[in-house]
């Protein structure tokens, strides 16, 4: 990312729109609408925000001593931030080992990319960056963590008496 380094700032904006071939774009625009049209029905304050701390976090990594790519092209980095959310809002209002289900393969997947270095599912022509991956995890978790601060404790029926 030498380029951003040299002045070119809007490259972090441009990088999460470009990709390495359709099926790469087809499958990251198909999975960031799906993941946020359900996050819109159920969280509708938290899209904006899952897509903007997404793109930050991936772009921290990426401008991080962590990173050495000369150039990243994707959307799924910032797309794993919306999809933590829906995962976690999924598992808290589905009862039972089958509200677990997403989490565990979301989990799996970012596991299994980070062990290969190379995506699940999706072949791109470009060398895979899975840790984009990790990135937005952390940027929809820190999310949730905030969302979760913010809300006042409920009190249940018991406490009120």
């Amino acid at each position: 990312m030498a380029i951003v380094h040299n002045g070119e700032w809007w490259r972090l904006i441009t990088s999460h729109l470009v990709h390495s071939n359709t099926s790469h774009l087809f499958w990251d625009v198909i999975t960031f609408a799906a993941v946020s049209a359900y996050l819109e029905r159920k969280q509708p304050d938290l899209v904006v925000p899952a897509w903007l701390l997404g793109m930050v976090s991936v772009n921290l990594l990426l401008l991080s001593p962590l990173s050495d790519l000369s150039y990243y092209c994707g959307l799924s980095g910032m797309l794993f931030t919306p999809l933590t959310l829906a995962v976690i809002i999924y598992q808290r209002g589905t009862s039972g080992l089958i509200g677990w289900l997403p989490m565990l393969v979301c989990a799996t997947k970012l596991l299994w990319e980070l062990l290969r270095t190379q995506t699940l599912l999706v072949n791109t022509d470009w060398q895979a960056y899975p840790e984009s991956h990790a990135a937005g995890v952390i940027g929809g978790l820190f999310v949730y963590l905030c969302v979760r601060l913010k809300k006042p404790p409920t009190l249940n029926a018991h406490q009120l008496a």
